[in-house]
């Protein structure tokens, strides 16, 4: 079996196995916190926390219209949480 094969297919394995935990977690959290509050953070967050791995780890640079709409995304996580 050819290296990129099998790496593709335990990347795939890796990445269905930590989809289906997420999965099963964010059902697990509904019971405890409700879907208006949950949904809107887990898909915001997942692309927050894109951006901020970006700048840290990448070092990309970014125009001030999308370092703004990164900070407007995080406040409305943030009252999405308060209210």
């Amino acid at each position: 079996m050819k290296v990129a094969v099998k790496n593709g297919i335990m990347f795939g394995l890796a990445a269905g196995a930590f989809n289906g935990a997420s999965n099963y977690l964010s059902l697990v959290i509904y019971n405890f916190v409700p879907i208006s509050v949950v949904s809107p953070v887990t898909t915001g967050g997942g692309l927050i926390l894109s951006f901020v791995i970006s700048v840290a780890l990448y070092k990309e640079s970014f125009s001030v219209r999308q370092i703004v709409a990164a900070i407007v995304g995080i406040i409305a996580l943030v009252l999405f949480k308060i209210a």
